[in-house]
């Protein structure tokens, strides 16, 4: 597909955005960014079995919109498409690591990326590019355990990864939030997974990591329910006939960040309200009503920051 009928494919549902042309050319430009560096590095850029290269472009637009000049735009759309070929690095064994070595090294991200030199190396410059690394760092440990967390061979396994994982997710947070937290059940939190803000958050002035949890907190269901029938096609979707995220309580979880959101954005609030009202647009088809309810919530909190 040439780039004049992907703009074209682009532009009718992104028009309610402002700006949606200079984060159209953005992302882009940030495309060409991604594919230009991986070709000098000589990395497949191997194709995710549950999101479509479009989806991933969608993405990089939804990414984008709470951003202050075309950089900016270029590096988050970057990024994204960066994350998706990092994230199947660390989901498919037959692209690098073992999900056993993997597990050996879960403990310390940069022990991971020296174990994939090429995509490490790739990695460490993406870090190098951000304003702050250890949030970027941290947000690929993050990536690094949703592998493996879907990989575990047992029930008892993956429970281990679910909580070491919940343990990493909140050890940097503000404690009344984290407290909130502690109340979710491992297998629903997992759905952050898909989210991880704090990556595009390393971009920003301004990066709180209890900030980047409330937009995971907020995010997560929304591509949960955009990934749920492929990935349980895939086989992608296993929790050993124990119960899988219920709407409830992913409704639970937004509600948290609905609380705490007023206390922790960081000036990019109107912004992020634009993201928010089209993400909630761009995956209305899969979203159940109870979800979209709770977006609405969110986005009355937010509009009172």
């Amino acid at each position: 597909m040439n780039k004049t009928n992907i703009k074209a494919r682009l532009l009718n549902p992104y028009t309610t955005v402002p700006n949606h042309k200079i984060i159209l050319d953005g992302v882009e430009q940030g495309e060409k960014e991604f594919l230009k560096e991986i070709e000098r590095r000589e990395i497949s850029p191997n194709s995710s079995q549950v999101h479509s290269y479009e989806d991933v472009r969608s993405q990089a637009f939804i990414l984008a919109i709470p951003s202050n000049n075309l950089n900016e735009i270029i590096f988050k759309a970057h990024l994204t498409y960066a994350v998706h070929l990092i994230d199947d690095y660390f989901d498919n064994p037959n692209l690098n690591l073992q999900p056993e070595e993997l597990a050996k090294r879960r403990n310390d991200i940069y022990e991971i990326l020296n174990a994939m030199p090429k995509v490490g190396n790739y990695a460490n410059f993406l870090a190098n590019k951000t304003k702050h690394p250890e949030a970027f760092y941290r947000g690929l440990q993050r990536l690094a355990y949703g592998g493996l967390i879907q990989l575990a061979k047992t029930p008892e396994e993956q429970d281990a990864y679910l909580g070491e994982y919940k343990k990493i997710s909140l050890n940097t947070i503000s404690d009344n939030v984290a407290k909130d937290i502690e109340n979710v059940r491992n297998i629903p939190f997992w759905t952050t997974t898909k989210a991880l803000y704090e990556l595009w958050l390393s971009t920003e002035l301004k990066c709180s990591p209890t900030l980047a949890e409330l937009y995971n907190l907020v995010y997560g269901s929304a591509v949960y329910f955009h990934d749920l029938d492929i990935e349980r096609e895939k086989g992608e979707l296993n929790f050993f006939d124990r119960q899988e995220p219920t709407i409830e309580e992913l409704t639970q979880m937004m509600s948290i960040a609905a609380k705490h959101i007023k206390n922790y954005e960081n000036g990019r609030a109107p912004q992020r309200l634009q993201q928010v009202q089209f993400l909630k647009k761009a995956f209305a088809h899969v979203l159940p009503k109870e979800i979209k309810e709770a977006y609405i919530r969110f986005e009355n909190e937010l509009e009172r920051v």
